[in-house]
């Protein structure tokens, strides 16, 4: 067999696995290939053309999309399979937390280090100046509202800033 199925008019292809994220690529001989794109912490938010084209940035969500540029540069969101991103260390919301560059929409990994203790309170800015919450830094963020300065404590983010003690723990 030729592997032309004549009825159809179809050629040889290659069968990918849907169980994650695919698209179809084609080496230089015309062969079909699947690309599985590897899973990141943290994806980039736009896709930046090249060349000529360099100074277009197009927004890009690439945790579900993926970044192509044309033959001449020019930058195109597909919505076939995840794209660009960084890979961070430990776990997501406690060891760092996603963010990306304004201008590129690069992905950033925010790391927070563990420390040796943490602070449990969560104080506000501008007219909350003097105002504390309870909020546990070790598994937790601090953040204040940009308007009014009241304190927030969060997840959203990762565990907040703690220091460093030298010698041994003890009772």
């Amino acid at each position: 067999s030729s592997g032309i199925n004549a009825e159809y008019g179809g050629g040889v292809g290659v069968n990918c696995s849907h169980s994650d994220l695919f698209y179809c690529d084609h080496q230089l001989n015309g062969t079909a290939f699947c690309v599985v794109p590897a899973n990141h912490s943290c994806y980039d938010s736009m896709c930046v053309g090249q060349g000529d084209f360099d100074d277009i940035i197009i927004d890009c969500d690439q945790s579900v999309n993926r970044c192509v540029r044309n033959e001449t540069g020019y930058p195109t969101c597909l919505n076939e399979a995840r794209g660009s991103g960084s890979d961070c260390y430990g776990e997501a919301h406690l060891d760092y937390y996603c963010s990306n560059n304004a201008t590129s929409g690069w992905a950033i990994c925010n790391q927070a280090y563990p420390s040796d203790c943490y602070s449990n309170l969560c104080a506000g800015t501008g007219d909350y100046a003097n105002t504390t919450i309870p909020c546990d830094l070790s598994v937790k963020s601090c953040t204040t509202n940009v308007t009014s300065g009241e304190p927030k404590c969060t997840d959203e983010f990762a565990r907040g800033a703690g220091v460093n003690c030298t010698g041994t723990a003890g009772p």
